[in-house]
C-alpha cells in the first residue's frame, strides 16, 4: 500500500469509528473512551496487516530473483 492510500483508509475507518460513537452515546465520556480504545486498535491493526502484505510482497520479489 501506498503512504496516501494508507493515510486515507485509515482516516476514514477512523472517521466511521468517531461517527458510530457519537450516534450510540451521544457526546459523552463513554464515546470518547470507546472511541478512543477501538480507534488504537483499528490502527495498530491496519499497521500491522500493512507491514505483513509489504513483508510478503518483499520476500516474493526476492524469491522470484533468486530463481533466474
Amino acid at each position: 500500500m501506498g503512504k496516501k492510500t494508507k493515510i486515507i483508509f485509515s482516516t476514514v475507518v477512523l472517521v466511521m469509528i468517531w461517527t458510530i460513537m457519537f450516534i450510540s452515546f451521544g457526546f459523552s465520556y463513554q464515546a470518547y473512551l470507546y472511541g478512543g480504545l477501538i480507534s488504537l486498535v483499528t490502527v495498530l491493526g491496519i499497521l500491522s496487516v500493512e507491514s505483513s502484505i509489504d513483508n510478503s510482497i518483499y520476500l516474493n520479489k526476492l524469491q522470484n530473483k533468486n530463481k533466474w
